[in-house]
């Protein structure tokens, strides 16, 4: 994205990068009745719910930043400005920006009317960076580190069959196929469905979770039933890589990459 130089300050914000509290932040009614359409908007439009959490919280933080302003009013030298004086100054990742300038066009293209070219709105090239993988003797020890058979199911899983967290968490009792060896995907990334392997080592193991926590809907379920969390299958992995001395970054994704 091309820079702009802002010489003459954040005209009409009153508000700094460090003061954003968007999440407790009052919206007046404007731009509160524009959130609500923008939820409303991406729920018609059946945007996944990681999305829709992330564009609802970029868009929240933009309009407090610019408290002073109505969203119609905001120029494309502001938007820069915030680009530069929030996203890179704290220090977000390429990744970020490229996703709130997606963000930003949604919201103008499609809840308020737009007072600038959106073409205007470019994103920054994508990084290329390899990624983080871990070998078969790293992995082992990871599951080797993690004795809840519940824990261990959903960490093997995502290895065995390389799934998204997500997809991982979304798997329903009959997605599992053990006559066929297969675990069916439904609607993944870009509404796709997918058949993927199941081995059957796997497919052991989570015979021996099933007969000890009986799941009634999903694979792995809540205690109180419906979704594990996402944010428990991360804490489950960190803790694993450190009790097995893993000191390389590791998430659910490098997993599905090893």
């Amino acid at each position: 994205m091309a820079q702009f130089k802002y010489t003459r300050g954040l005209r009409s914000s009153g508000w700094t990068s460090k003061q954003i509290r968007s999440d407790n932040y009052k919206f007046d009614s404007i731009k509160q009745s524009e959130l609500d359409q923008l939820a409303y908007y991406m729920r018609a439009q059946r945007y996944s719910d990681s999305t829709k959490e992330q564009y609802q919280g970029m868009i929240r933080s933009f309009l407090a930043y610019f408290n002073m302003k109505q969203s119609k009013d905001i120029t494309l030298e502001d938007i820069h400005f915030y680009n530069s004086e929030f996203v890179i100054k704290k220090g977000f990742s390429v990744s970020y920006q490229r996703l709130f300038i997606s963000a930003l066009k949604l919201f103008y293209g499609n809840v308020v009317h737009c007072p600038f070219d959106l073409e205007n709105l470019e994103r920054p090239p994508k990084e290329k960076r390899l990624p983080t993988v871990l070998s078969k003797a790293e992995v082992r020890e990871i599951i080797l580190a993690t004795h809840n058979i519940k824990h261990k199911s959903i960490l093997t899983t995502i290895y065995s069959a390389g799934l998204r967290i997500s997809e991982v968490l979304s798997l329903r009792l009959t997605d599992i196929d053990n006559q066929r060896m297969l675990i069916r995907v439904v609607m993944a990334k870009g509404r796709k469905d997918r058949y993927v392997k199941l081995s059957a080592a796997n497919l052991t193991l989570l015979r021996t979770y099933y007969k000890k926590y009986k799941p009634k809907e999903f694979l792995f379920e809540n205690p109180a039933g419906g979704k594990y969390a996402a944010s428990s299958v991360r804490r489950i992995l960190n803790r694993a890589c450190a009790t097995a001395g893993i000191k390389k970054r590791v998430s659910p994704h490098t997993l599905r990459h090893s």
